[in-house]
């Protein structure tokens, strides 16, 4: 089983951020503190495109460029079609109990990457979720549990970021832990399970 951990487009926003402000450079060395502990970080295909996106609109040439380095330092999660199909489940769902992450019109990256999450999960890996978004991506997370009543959602801390390791990761106990994560990453504290 593996510990993987997926960026989402704000934490993959400030680790690819040439100018080096305090918060991109602990979010970097966040970021490279988990490989050598064991986990397995994962860039999202769905993370890059929002990342990417507002670079090329706004004519960024060197955040594109980290943006390309960090694709070949660590693994990209294409999106499947599998993922597209569940996202558009976790989409309606979602919407069905009142609790849309995104416009009806928009393209619910939450949603995608929650499919993405769900289906790592399914494979037996352990999964979590850094994200500076914590209130769209924990109702995702919850979809991707299975688990869709607004009330169980806050009786299982889905909402809550939990900055240290082992209380993410279950039984799991690092020889070390990471470095501190930076106050603006919150990792979604329910780490999906298969």
């Amino acid at each position: 089983m593996s510990i993987i951990v997926l960026l989402d487009s704000g934490p993959l926003g400030m680790a690819t951020n040439p100018k080096a402000t305090p918060l991109c450079r602990e979010c970097r060395l966040w970021l490279g503190s988990l490989e050598p502990l064991g986990y397995e970080v994962m860039l999202p295909e769905i993370a890059d495109y929002e990342v990417r996106r507002e670079l090329l609109r706004a004519g960024k040439a060197a955040g594109i460029r980290q943006l390309d380095l960090l694709k070949t330092l660590i693994q990209y999660l294409p999106i499947t079609t599998e993922a597209m199909l569940l996202a558009a489940e976790f989409w309606a769902e979602a919407r069905r109990v009142g609790k849309p992450t995104a416009d009806p019109k928009a393209l619910d990256g939450d949603v995608i990457l929650a499919a993405q999450a769900r289906l790592l999960a399914n494979e037996g890996n352990e999964v979590v979720v850094a994200t500076t978004n914590v209130r769209h991506l924990s109702y995702s997370s919850m979809l991707a549990n299975g688990n869709s009543s607004s009330k169980q959602m806050s009786k299982t801390g889905a909402t809550r970021a939990v900055p240290r390791i082992e209380e993410r990761y279950g039984n799991y106990k690092p020889k070390s832990q990471p470095s501190k994560i930076p106050r603006q990453v919150k990792p979604i504290a329910r780490s999906l399970r298969g």
